[in-house]
């Protein structure tokens, strides 16, 4: 081998660790347990009434529903559907809180209808109308926690509804 073409080791690898500028902002650590015991139970013996508002939100969604039957476009229709989806996903979060399992069992599986179809037609409306329906059965039974027996027949029925849809429009479910 020629000089020219000696072989030199290898140099060693070298690490470098970039700044963690998120966390010289925010800090270390978590939160402690007992903020977290204390929250779990504040949310346990929460007595808030949550049928006024649920009802607000139900009642939006129909207005809605009723605006996206005669829409003058198809991007109309989808932002109707996004303003639908707003509104369940408020009914979703907040149900399980105010000791409402049921209300938000029912919004997850029209939450996941709309975002698979992302539109309004008339079957859509019939779908959210059972929805709202359905939400105003549990608010007025005063169905808290899962509902038992009856509430589950309930989310499989309307989650049937959405299967059916899905089979005959041919959409993801």
């Amino acid at each position: 081998m020629s000089e020219d073409k000696k072989q030199t080791a290898p140099a060693e690898p070298r690490f470098v660790l970039p700044p963690n500028t998120l966390k010289e902002k925010v800090g270390e650590g978590g939160i402690p347990a007992e903020k977290l015991m204390d929250a779990q139970k504040q949310i346990r013996e929460n007595r808030v009434d949550f049928a006024p508002v649920a009802r607000k939100h139900l009642d939006a969604i129909k207005l809605l529903t009723a605006l996206g039957k005669n829409p003058p476009s198809t991007k109309h229709a989808q932002d109707i559907c996004e303003k639908i989806i707003l509104e369940v996903m408020q009914l979703k979060a907040n149900g399980g809180m105010f000791h409402f399992g049921l209300i938000s069992l029912v919004s997850d599986v029209m939450l996941q209808f709309l975002e698979a179809v992302k539109n309004i037609d008339l079957d859509v409306i019939a779908i959210v109308s059972a929805y709202t329906h359905a939400g105003n059965v549990i608010l007025d039974n005063d169905m808290r926690g899962e509902g038992g027996e009856e509430g589950l027949a309930l989310a499989w029925e309307l989650e049937q509804a959405c299967q059916r849809y899905h089979k005959r429009h041919k959409t993801k479910a």
